[in-house]
């Protein structure tokens, strides 16, 4: 039965005696290659006709002909080579399947190189290139020189449109309506928390994405003209402040179509969103490394809630490329690690704890934790 044999009986069967599966109950069981004989044939093949199959494969492959006894013995014993040849195609397809998932491994380290090397040269560097990197995370067929190209035809069309003795109120509407109506870059409602919002190239394709997203091309192209215009990362709410003179400025919602808002006006909004009172800190630029996690922590948001570990490790693999002190994130990342297999990379995040994680640290556990990392990793042979 299924290829091993169940019962071995010996009894004089008549013409009038039948033999079956009795059932038991109601108990339902499918069985495959149900056979009674006094003599049953193979159903695995054995060491010799493994070894003419092979050879049989052998000389196709390299000659590109039959060899005619073998082909006799093949065609024979139908059962016996369709069986070696579904071990060949699963052998095969786990091959491929090996290759895909190094495939998929190589491109995320590119990715993650091309970040580090951005974020890695200069303080003040190229958040839009750096955000188009982050989208080549799940998109790696992405070229990010074409969505900076677009980017950089639109600075030229922008300024085309300022007047030397513009103000900073009039390059502003300018620049507003140039964005909101001429391009037709607009908040994303529908579908507010999908990963396209975060991906600045498809924001670029779908002229839809969240505040933050949404942002960093409003302030890119506000640069471009010459505003002191940068990202404020308020709690639940990403918005672009503009500075107007010396103490003063105010805040431009660009997912509410460029909305103006003062200090208390924009502390009011975000009480009423989550119920968090804004300190002065709140208002400050964020940095550019900043901007980058933000998008990454609602990207790790998003695969956390569609339970897609494979997707929040990859997260989590830039948020750490950005800042390799994000030492809550490489705690995360080792738990996901160990349940996903990849056991060696866990351990190397507990061992840069232990050398350079916070005091406060409880490394009697993390030390516990890898101990048992390891063991899993060496199973003990019984």
């Amino acid at each position: 039965m299924n290829g091993q044999l169940a019962y071995e009986h010996v009894e004089d069967f008549s013409s009038s005696k039948k033999i079956g599966l009795a059932k038991f109950r109601n108990t339902i069981a499918e069985y495959k290659g149900f056979h009674v004989s006094k003599k049953l044939n193979p159903v695995f093949p054995d060491k010799d006709f493994t070894a003419n199959f092979n050879k049989f494969l052998t000389i196709l492959e390299n000659d590109k002909k039959e060899d005619p006894p073998l082909l006799e013995k093949v065609i024979k014993n139908e059962n016996l080579t369709k069986s070696l040849i579904n071990d060949k195609i699963k052998s095969l397809e786990k091959k491929m399947l090996d290759l895909k998932i190094f495939q998929a491994d190589i491109t995320h380290r590119s990715t993650l190189s091309k970040l580090n090397k951005i974020v890695s040269t200069i303080p003040d560097f190229s958040v839009l290139e750096a955000a188009f990197v982050i989208a080549k995370i799940d998109n790696p067929e992405i070229e990010t020189s074409f969505y900076i190209d677009e980017i950089n035809k639109m600075k030229l069309k922008l300024a085309s449109k300022i007047k030397p003795d513009f103000n900073i109120d009039q390059k502003l509407r300018t620049l507003s309506d140039f964005f909101f109506l001429e391009k037709g870059f607009h908040g994303s409602r529908q579908d507010y928390y999908h990963r396209s919002n975060s991906y600045l190239s498809e924001v670029m394709d779908d002229r839809e994405g969240l505040p933050i997203t949404l942002s960093i091309l409003f302030v890119e192209l506000g640069k471009s003209i010459g505003l002191d215009i940068y990202g404020v990362g308020l709690p639940g709410q990403f918005m672009a402040g503009l500075k107007k003179d010396k103490g003063n400025f105010f805040l431009i919602d660009v997912f509410e179509n460029g909305k103006i808002l003062s200090k208390d006006q924009a502390s009011k909004k975000i009480l009423e969103m989550n119920g968090r009172t804004l300190v002065d800190n709140d208002f400050l630029p964020m940095s550019n490394k900043q901007i980058l996690i933000r998008i990454l922590t609602n990207l790790s948001s998003i695969a956390k809630k569609e339970k897609d570990s494979i997707g929040l490790i990859r997260y989590l693999d830039a948020i750490l490329t950005i800042d390799e002190n994000s030492h809550e994130e490489r705690g995360n990342r080792i738990i996901l690690l160990a349940q996903n297999n990849q056991i060696q990379k866990a351990i190397a995040d507990i061992e840069y704890l232990l050398q350079k994680g916070p005091k406060e640290l409880d490394t009697e556990k993390l030390i516990e934790f890898k101990q048992l990392l390891l063991k899993k990793a060496s199973p003990t042979k019984e």
